[in-house]
């Protein structure tokens, strides 16, 4: 099944909405204050909220429903993954980009972005972002790579796998990136890992912005702080299900996706034990990336010496723990 772009529209920006009636009035300000281009489409997802947060949307933003710009669609509650395919197959714009409920974009987020694509026509386009934290949007400019303008995807997908960070609303793509590529439904961490990067390994061509424009809001509440059985469950399922590849971009990327795993058994303790084939795997990996100098030696000796390493992580909190 194919999703076609309109000829009208250039950019739609998918919202999942979940419960986030604290934070949704200043998101969508701040995207209305840039919002003169007809060109641009929001689209927000009703994940079965119980806040009523969309209605306030339609309340204060009556005149962007009329004239489509914004548009609510509504879902029973089946997660975030459901929510963006949702938008994803909804969407009319050539390119497609994700904003979190609970963030905000910064000035000219959308005037950049909307040069980006009508000057460069990249398959995927990344920008930076700040930390929004207790209200207050920190100074620091944070990047996937310091690499920047247009470039061929080869010169620099090594490094994008090798940083593991995918975000969603980082960056912008080529809807026909992700219209056969969709987030997988009820899985409620990293679910980003399991798509973003088949996105990449699709794409010709980057164009990074030099500049941050989108504000991450640092939520004590969210998945990644509070990890659930099932997130390692999931991504032990993902992690076997990777094609077996010798590139050196899938040993990147495969060393990233342990870690995630690795992070979650750390949390959880003695109640889950990582599969041994998976360890197997990543001591592989970890000999083959020994002399990868952008690689940290943490990262090496957990992919190396994961419980062991484990253990000594254990041993170092509840040192720390008794000296307070």
């Amino acid at each position: 099944m194919s999703y076609l772009a309109s000829e009208h529209v250039q950019l739609s920006l998918i919202i999942p909405l979940y419960n986030a009636k604290e934070y949704i009035l200043e998101l969508a300000d701040s995207l209305t204050q840039q919002l003169q281009d007809k060109a641009v489409e929001i689209i927000f997802v009703n994940d079965g909220s119980t806040d009523k947060g969309h209605e306030l949307l339609e309340t204060h933003f009556p005149e962007y429903f009329k004239t489509s710009q914004f548009k609510l669609l509504n879902q029973v509650n089946q997660g975030v993954s459901v929510a963006r395919n949702i938008g994803i197959k909804t969407a009319k714009g050539a390119y497609i980009g994700f904003i979190d409920a609970d963030d905000k974009v910064l000035e000219d987020y959308l005037p950049t972005i909307m040069d980006a694509i009508e000057t460069k026509q990249p398959d995927i386009i990344e920008f930076g972002f700040k930390f929004l934290k207790n209200g207050k949007i920190q100074n620091d400019d944070i990047f996937v790579h310091q690499q920047f303008g247009l470039m061929p995807l080869s010169s620099v997908i090594n490094t994008i796998m090798l940083r593991s960070i995918w975000y969603p609303w980082l960056r912008v793509f080529k809807r026909n990136l992700l219209c056969e590529n969709f987030f997988p439904a009820g899985v409620r961490f990293c679910e980003d890992m399991m798509v973003i990067p088949t996105a990449y390994q699709k794409a010709q061509s980057i164009y990074h912005i030099n500049q941050a424009i989108y504000a991450y809001r640092l939520n004590e509440s969210g998945a990644t702080l509070n990890v659930k059985p099932d997130y390692l469950e999931h991504l032990v399922a993902f992690y076997c299900s990777i094609p077996k590849s010798k590139s050196y971009s899938n040993t990147l990327y495969k060393s990233g996706v342990f870690y995630a795993i690795y992070r979650c058994a750390l949390e959880l303790g003695d109640s889950f034990r990582i599969p041994l084939k998976i360890i197997l795997d990543a001591n592989l990996i970890g000999l083959r990336l020994l002399t990868e100098s952008r690689l940290g030696m943490r990262r090496k000796l957990i992919l190396l010496l994961p419980y062991p390493f484990m253990f000594f992580q254990r041993l170092k909190g509840k040192v720390d723990a008794d000296r307070v």
